[in-house]
């Protein structure tokens, strides 16, 4: 009896651990103070063929427009975010049932 308690409290004091550091984790990433972890990391793509020249040019000027208005992070990041956000929910939801299991120990 006395150490189902033990193991109950054990139990809840890792579950609300791990929601507490998943929460300032994300927390401190919402403030721009940290980056979410990378999951995911594109490396520049090099054409390999060579083509004629007004198609590199064409290709050049393409690649300079699409950087210009969408920067060459932005897909990554979006993906390491939400890779993030699942990750949370599955940290949270976790030390969520392992609190409940530790409380159900204490209660018997």
């Amino acid at each position: 009896m006395k150490r189902e308690k033990i193991i109950g409290y054990g139990l809840l004091t890792v579950g609300v651990g791990v929601i507490m550091w998943t929460l300032v984790s994300s927390f401190v990433m919402i403030r721009g103070e940290g980056r979410a972890p990378s999951f995911f990391e594109l490396d520049d793509i090099a054409v390999q063929d060579q083509e004629e020249a007004f198609e590199n040019e064409m290709e050049k000027v393409m690649e300079e427009q699409l950087t210009a208005m969408l920067p060459s992070d932005t897909f990554p990041r979006m993906l390491n975010l939400g890779a993030w956000s699942i990750l949370s929910f599955i940290l949270i939801f976790g030390g969520s049932h392992l609190s409940g299991i530790g409380v159900k120990m204490i209660k018997e």
